[in-house]
């Protein structure tokens, strides 16, 4: 069996990781400390297609595999565990 990732998932991977490093890294912070809930980074991650991932696409969702949905998981998780959860 092969395990490595697709070159489609690991640019799917690059994606996720430059947005998570720019826009939930720097309040990862703030989110656990104030228990805050960052409606603005949830907007924009609806943009991108992260809610919703595994939906199919005729219902609005992404309708991406399930390995690329752990993979952004990971992602988020990455940079804050309490988003990567949400």
């Amino acid at each position: 069996m092969n395990f490595d990732l697709t070159t489609e998932q690991k640019m799917f991977q690059n994606i996720i990781r430059e947005f998570c490093d720019k826009e939930i890294k720097p309040i990862a912070g703030k989110i656990d400390k104030e228990e805050y809930f960052p409606w603005e980074l949830y907007k924009k991650m609806g943009k991108m297609g992260l809610m919703g991932m595994t939906v199919p696409q005729k219902y609005g969702g992404a309708g991406i595999d399930r390995i690329s949905y752990m993979i952004a998981l990971e992602e988020i998780s990455r940079v804050c565990g309490s988003t990567g959860i949400t």
